[in-house]
């Protein structure tokens, strides 16, 4: 260390601010920074702390598998805090051992009782990443979630701005919990879209009014080819993004043919850019119902699937189509007449291969799929 201390103190300031970014950024112990060298040391208080990242569960046999986090640093990327696009990986925090947890800004919640307070301080978590176990999804279920409409009602996030839900089904209670939150990123990983029962069990119809009242900029669902559903309406507020990526991972207990997913979006003014990416061994439709109201805003349009999977619902108001104000547009060609509308200014068009494997060079169809 010391031979290396004299090249150290010789670095230009703005080679040294880099360098202790870097660090911090990726956990380094600033201790031992400060050891290398005296203007390392000097520089360190100008250097914000590194992005604390903790994992909140139960038991301690719980642990932090990489996908967790893979998904975690995807929705940390969303939020407009580039401090926040770096998270460490996570602390292993037991609900049990509460007293001395660290104050997260990115959290990952995947087993917890949905009953009772967290013990932790939850007032700069940011990003957050919250799933239940498969038994508590079970009871949940049949209890149109409940306990976690009780979880999110008892603990607050006032730093919210990401958020992940996973194997976590939307009602409109559930969505009323988020109303206090500006999102800048909403995602349903691996949603699986199952009912909401009611009391008789036959009431399979799901219809998300609620979504339209919260304030989100992006909002994003991976799920599975088999629905558990035969139909769900989510009536889509002002965003900026909307993203729906239909696999072929994921799991399904019970045996459906078909399922339908409508994204009502005709009372909203913008909605500037859609991707829809369906698995070509999915057998349901996905129905996109665009703004339609005058002023009504669409500029990008990326499909990538067949024409039996897509549904395009525009109404029927011939002095305004919905398609005039796109600019890129990527879709197969047979599906453009099925659109309601010509795209008569699109600027960039690609036609989008539908053999569920390749995208041509230019595609614009970044679906930015989660690893």
């Amino acid at each position: 260390m010391q031979s290396t201390t004299p090249f150290f103190n010789q670095l230009p300031p703005e080679i040294t601010l880099k360098i202790l970014k870097k660090a911090a950024r990726s956990g380094f112990d600033e201790i031992a920074i400060s050891q290398v060298s005296h203007s390392f040391k000097e520089k360190l208080p100008a250097i914000p702390p590194p992005h604390v990242c903790g994992y909140y569960a139960r038991e301690q046999k719980v642990v932090t598998g990489s996908i967790f986090f893979d998904k975690l640093k995807f929705a940390c990327q969303k939020v407009d805090n580039r401090r926040a696009h770096h998270p460490q990986p996570p602390r292993i925090t037991m609900s049990k051992w509460a007293e001395n947890l660290p104050v997260c800004e990115s959290l990952i919640i995947t087993d917890v009782d949905l009953e009772v307070p967290l013990r932790c301080d939850v007032s700069k978590v940011h990003t957050l990443l919250f799933g239940i176990t498969d038994k508590q999804y079970e009871h949940e279920l049949f209890h149109k979630f409940s306990r976690v409409v009780k979880f999110f009602t008892i603990n607050k996030f006032p730093s919210l701005k990401s958020l992940v839900l996973n194997n976590v089904n939307l009602t409109d209670e559930l969505l009323k919990c988020f109303q206090e939150y500006n999102l800048e990123f909403f995602h349903l990983w691996y949603f699986s879209l199952g009912p909401n029962w009611d009391e008789n069990y036959v009431n399979l119809k799901t219809h998300l009014k609620e979504f339209k009242t919260l304030s989100v900029k992006e909002f994003r669902i991976d799920t599975s080819v088999k629905f558990m559903f035969p139909s769900i309406r989510i009536e889509i507020p002002q965003l900026e993004i909307l993203i729906l990526n239909i696999n072929p991972l994921g799991s399904n207990p019970y045996e459906n043919t078909k399922g339908e997913i409508t994204f009502d979006a005709s009372m909203s003014e913008d909605l500037p850019i859609v991707k829809i990416d369906c698995c070509n061994s999915f057998d349901g439709t996905a129905t996109i119902i665009p703004p339609i109201m005058r002023g009504g805003v669409v500029k990008e349009v990326a499909i990538h699937a067949f024409p039996r999977q897509i549904i395009f619902r525009a109404g029927t108001n011939s002095s305004w189509q919905w398609g005039h104000r796109v600019v890129k547009l990527c879709m197969p060609l047979n599906m453009i007449e099925d659109t309601g509308t010509t795209f008569p200014n699109c600027r960039v068009h690609t036609t989008c291969y539908t053999d569920g494997k390749t995208f041509p060079a230019e595609c614009i169809c970044n679906f930015g799929r989660l690893r």
